[in-house]
């Protein structure tokens, strides 16, 4: 009698299987040291997997490939894509104290919700900002995010309303007319 390495339940050894009970344990196993392996190869030999990947997507097989990939999970890369950039904005709004700063008194409690505040630039100059990151919003928002984890005071939390108040009096916005 041995004992599974896998499962760690006891058994008779076969010819086939010396070291598991089963079909299932030896498979479980080999899946674990494929992925043990690949990982080790690809730390070791970065420009061989490089090379390799690289003579695969020009190959006619791997371009069709990848095309099948990037079409089958368009839909699902682009909610990844959205649900990141909402938690990137969650977490700015929660470092930015998760209320409106209120500065031109609009409102007598707290304004607390998220789907009205908005990021605020003190010293305006945010669309300049915005169009360095072409319209990027969840690279925007990691670097926003950086910037107010090392301590910046560039930016606040408005809800709309004294958001555009602040644009019209400070003349921040080209599409203001008097």
């Amino acid at each position: 009698m041995r004992e599974c390495k896998e499962c760690k339940t006891l058994f008779e050894p076969t010819v086939k299987h010396r070291f598991y009970c089963s079909e299932d344990c030896f498979n479980k196993n080999r899946l674990k040291l494929k992925r043990k392996y690949g990982k080790d190869f690809r730390k070791k030999y970065p420009e061989k997997v490089k090379e390799q990947r690289k003579k695969w997507l020009t190959s006619e097989k791997g371009k069709k490939t990848e095309e099948r990939y990037y079409k089958r999970t368009k839909i699902k890369r682009r909610i990844c894509h959205r649900e990141w950039s909402r938690r990137q904005r969650l977490e700015i709004i929660r470092l930015l104290g998760g209320q409106c700063t209120n500065p031109y008194s609009q409102h007598k409690e707290p304004y607390i919700d998220v789907r009205a505040l908005q990021i605020d630039h003190v010293n305006g100059g945010g669309r300049k900002e915005v169009k360095k990151f072409k319209n990027c919003t969840t690279s925007y928002y990691s670097f926003i995010l950086k910037k107010i984890k090392s301590g910046s005071k560039d930016y606040q939390l408005l809800c709309a309303n004294c958001n555009w108040i602040k644009k019209y009096e400070n003349n921040e916005s080209k599409n203001i007319v008097n």
